[in-house]
């Protein structure tokens, strides 16, 4: 039986790509397939969600380091540690013939360096990653481009934009998609709500700030508190939208975008950007939905919301109620799994 190695970066703070490549690989195992997790460092370990993933280690796992910040700059920082170390890899990393490794798309022009001589599979998470790190076609990196070797087998993504873009990208490679579950023992439905609104910072806070003063400055947000939601692990994320009634998605050109799609799980109403992939959940019989960046449209939206919730609560409830229901309709964990194992079935078989 071949061997399934998933790359990840050691990359301690939370970041749903990163609990998805797990969760894959926990799947694949369930089933009797032998999958692994392969970190760089041999003693990391992920704590902000629970979990008992295999792991292997290759230090030499590596990038070169450019200036970067945010989720991208720590995934490089963190390879930067074992950069030229010589210690050698797990002995279960050692790869036969009939192998695959499966890359992140967050490599981008490096991704025909990592493990060039084996059977490849991109978990393509955000597509909009895919071209990081390209110059104009015909430089060096579009030219050496993982998207053009023979050694590529098939590309997992995790939305029907996904689909579209990379089936535009690739010729002659199967595209496949995976479905992300939504937890309901940990993001479950609470219909108790309180007047909080959550958001992430991390997501196009510039964004953030400027609608937030400005509905300060209108006085829509008296008797309202915002909840930023910062250095906290899944239970605590949970917990923080199932207190809150409205959920500001600053998504950006996602892949996906799962953090609306939890807070509509556990009963928020979602106001904000759909960032692309989140165009298929964020749907306008319980969501507001905003143009990209549009700043005083997404400040409007809010003030519709916010009065929904203080002058038509049920209403509100109703909204909310239907939003969990569809994502628990379309995003099981029942779901993630089936589909998880309907894709290795294709690309094994």
């Amino acid at each position: 039986m071949s061997k399934i190695c998933f790359v990840c970066p050691d990359l301690p703070s939370p970041a749903g790509g990163i609990k998805q490549i797990f969760r894959q690989v926990h799947t694949l195992n369930n089933h009797g397939y032998e999958a692994y997790i392969v970190h760089g460092n041999k003693y990391f370990n992920i704590t902000w969600f629970e979990h008992q993933t295999p792991s292997l280690y290759d230090p030499d796992l590596q990038v070169l380091i450019e200036t970067d910040t945010g989720l991208k700059g720590r995934i490089k920082k963190q390879l930067k540690k074992w950069e030229g170390s010589r210690n050698e890899p797990h002995p279960r990393l050692k790869l036969e013939p009939n192998d695959i490794v499966v890359l992140p798309e967050f490599y981008g022009k490096y991704l025909n360096d990592l493990y060039p001589e084996a059977r490849t599979v991109i978990y393509n998470q955000n597509c909009y990653y895919t071209f990081r790190g390209y110059g104009l076609p015909g430089s060096e990196e579009s030219e050496n481009t993982i998207y053009k070797q023979d050694r590529l087998e098939a590309v997992i993504v995790a939305s029907e934009d996904a689909v579209n873009y990379m089936e535009s990208v690739v010729k002659g490679k199967p595209v496949h998609r995976v479905f992300y579950g939504m937890d309901d023992q940990v993001f479950s439905f609470q219909d108790r709500k309180q007047k909080k609104i959550a958001f992430m910072p991390r997501k196009l806070n510039v964004d953030a700030v400027q609608v937030l003063n400005m509905l300060d400055l209108r006085g829509s947000l008296d008797g309202w508190e915002i909840v930023p939601i910062k250095n906290m692990n899944e239970k605590e994320v949970a917990a923080a939208l199932q207190e809150c009634a409205i959920f500001m998605s600053f998504n950006h050109r996602e892949g996906f975008g799962m953090p609306p799609a939890e807070a509509m799980n556990c009963g928020c109403i979602v106001v904000g950007y759909a960032g692309q992939g989140g165009n298929e959940y964020m749907l306008p019989d319980f969501s507001f939905k905003v143009e990209q960046r549009n700043i005083r449209d997404f400040a409007l939206k809010m003030e519709t919301a916010l009065q929904l919730v203080e002058q038509e609560p049920d209403k509100a409830a109703e909204m909310r109620l239907k939003a969990s229901q569809f994502i628990q309709s379309r995003y099981s964990m029942k779901h993630e799994e089936d589909s998880i194992m309907a894709v290795w079935h294709q690309i094994l078989s």
